[in-house]
């Protein structure tokens, strides 16, 4: 369930000082660390990649491939910021949003992932272009595709609740705006209206 490496060396120091074992030097435990989690990383890999059907495998083949024509590729699609809370921007995110749920397939497998390595590996996924994935391990490669497809999925819909506010935000903003500088502008007027009325009023007290 610890990815971090000074939380297992940690976690392994509590263990033998509770079973009273003699300590070995840092760079042991850093070495045993580092192994224990590259075994246990490897075995979630193997697990999320059996659990991936056919058809679903191919949709990540695609996904990782960029023609020699395009300048970027789904991969990196994928990774798209929200932008803007504009109209158009907003219509253009929510199609988005619907892309990515349509990659997102793998959602269930990742239940049994502990949070921390789930992190990790939506961490890895993000710092690596098309290129730098294809070149990693199929089991490997794939898993971390799943992890950041399902975080970008979850994020998707933060931002999209975020732009909505930011723009109702906007809109009420310049509505108040537009609201004082009509009472500004209209101020002569009813300023006259009032003074008008004023008058009147005094006439027809003093014709009674």
């Amino acid at each position: 369930t610890k990815d971090i490496i000074a939380d297992i060396i940690n976690t392994c120091i509590e263990a033998m000082v509770l079973e009273r074992y003699e300590l070995p030097a840092f760079d042991t435990f850093l070495r045993k660390a580092s192994d224990a989690r590259a075994t246990v990383n490897k075995m979630f890999y193997q697990n999320i990649y059996n659990q991936l059907g056919k058809s679903y495998k191919e949709s990540l083949g695609i996904l990782l491939k960029r023609e020699e024509t395009e300048v970027t590729s789904p991969w990196d699609k994928l990774k798209q910021d929200p932008g803007r809370p504009t109209f158009q921007q907003i219509r253009k995110f929510i199609i988005h949003l619907l892309w990515l749920k349509s990659l997102n397939e793998g959602n269930i497998i990742l239940d049994n992932i502990p949070e921390s390595k789930f992190k990790r590996f939506v961490e890895e996924a993000k710092s690596l272009n098309v290129s730098q994935m294809n070149e990693i391990y199929e089991h490997k490669r794939f898993s971390l595709a799943v992890s950041l497809i399902h975080a970008q999925t979850i994020q998707a819909f933060d931002d999209l609740a975020e732009m909505f506010i930011r723009r109702v935000r906007t809109l009420h903003n310049t509505a108040n705006k537009e609201r004082e500088e009509y009472k500004r502008s209209h101020q002569d007027v009813a300023d006259f209206l009032i003074e008008t009325l004023g008058k009147i009023a005094e006439n027809w007290g003093a014709t009674k």
